[in-house]
């Protein structure tokens, strides 16, 4: 092991939390959030990847505010969801790794459909991907968002690798041991396509892939 990897695999302090090594996994959208709330499905893969070796996992994509919701598969940080993160925050801690979470608003990428209100943002120029045409957001919205802030932050207490972890979880404890020095994983992005229509996964692992996604391996 060379000099680079002993650092890579030395223990970090990261503010009040030493993690075991310098490793971590990226908020990389999962997907596995059915009716905005955690599922076994994200429970289950942020512990193959803390049992895969990796110093601090993060669940991504967390909407801070139903205002804040894209996609109906999206986590929503609020109390009734704090149970089941529990649960999670928990497994990956008997793994041995630790465990944090991306929070955001997502503006002018919301949904009305989730949301129960027109979309806002900071400016009202048109999301052309959506496309969704937001509201420009007052006082009293920034506010109320900037609190929702807050909130999240005193809730997310329950205490960048990440496409190549979805593929190869157990890809830090492959580096570390020696016995490869490449994930499996060939940043093909095909996973960030499948992201939009139901969860983070490796489509070249699946035996049904989404017909959508099968035809960009064709």
């Amino acid at each position: 092991m060379n000099s680079s990897q002993e650092i890579l695999f030395s223990p970090f302090k990261l503010g009040p939390v030493t993690l075991r090594n310098r490793a971590i996994r990226a908020a990389a959208f999962e997907g596995m959030c059915p009716g905005n709330m955690s599922s076994d499905d994200l429970l289950n893969y942020h512990r193959s990847v803390a049992e895969g070796g990796i110093g601090m996992t993060t669940v991504a994509y967390a909407a801070v505010d139903q205002s804040g919701l894209s996609f109906p598969h999206q986590l929503w940080l609020k109390n009734e969801a704090i149970p089941d993160l529990k649960k999670l925050t928990d497994a990956v801690h008997k793994a041995g790794a630790a465990c944090s979470i991306q929070i955001g608003h997502c503006g002018n990428m919301t949904k009305r459909s989730l949301t129960g209100t027109r979309p806002m943002a900071p400016s009202s120029r048109i999301n052309l991907y959506g496309p969704t045409f937001p509201r420009t957001m007052d006082k009293a919205d920034i506010q109320r968002v900037v609190k929702a802030f807050g909130k999240a932050i005193y809730l997310a207490r329950m205490v960048a690798i990440g496409r190549a972890l979805i593929k190869d979880p157990d890809f830090i404890n492959k580096l570390r041991q020696q016995k490869s020095f490449r994930s499996q994983c060939d940043i093909c992005n095909y996973c960030i396509a499948v992201m939009y229509t139901k969860m983070a996964t490796c489509i070249q692992n699946e035996e049904n892939p989404d017909p959508r996604i099968k035809k960009m391996l064709e």
